[in-house]
């Protein structure tokens, strides 16, 4: 296998699956920091799904962005509104591309393999981050105030 310059291994020539190559040289994935990546483009397809909502196009599959916790991930995932509604009703359930996921540090663990994503949910430290930083929560607009201060 060989390393791209983003840091991510190529585990398929024909499916182009990157995973995340997790060695010191690109730091290490903390809970913390896994959860903080993976919020960051939450609010992104927060976003995708607003405007979605709002223009009504007629679309079957909505392009979002992949939420694993990798800084570098730029996989676009194209899902049903309805599936990504269905995984955002929990703060702590994510989308991933397949290969993504950080089930081996012990992040998160997956809840669901769907035809072109997962869905992940995070655990310890990254599920308390995760349900802190959520969009939809209550109280979270408060928490981001705070946090500006």
């Amino acid at each position: 296998m060989s390393t791209s310059a983003r840091g991510y291994r190529r585990r398929s020539r024909s499916k182009r699956i990157l995973v995340a190559d997790q060695s010191p040289a690109n730091g290490p994935l903390t809970a913390r920091r896994v959860a903080e990546n993976e919020a960051r483009v939450r609010k992104v397809n927060e976003e995708i799904e607003a405007a979605v909502e709002r223009l009504r196009p007629d679309l079957r599959l909505v392009p979002f962005v992949c939420e694993c916790g990798h800084p570098a991930c730029i996989v676009t995932l194209r899902l049903p509104l309805e599936d990504y509604n269905a995984v955002r009703n929990h703060g702590r359930w994510f989308i991933c591309s397949p290969g993504h996921e950080l089930t081996q540090a012990g992040h998160e663990r997956i809840v669901e393999t769907r035809d072109g994503f997962v869905i992940v949910e995070k655990q310890g430290e990254a599920a308390e981050v995760a349900e802190r930083l959520d969009p939809r929560a209550e109280g979270q607009a408060a928490d981001t105030a705070a946090d500006n201060d």
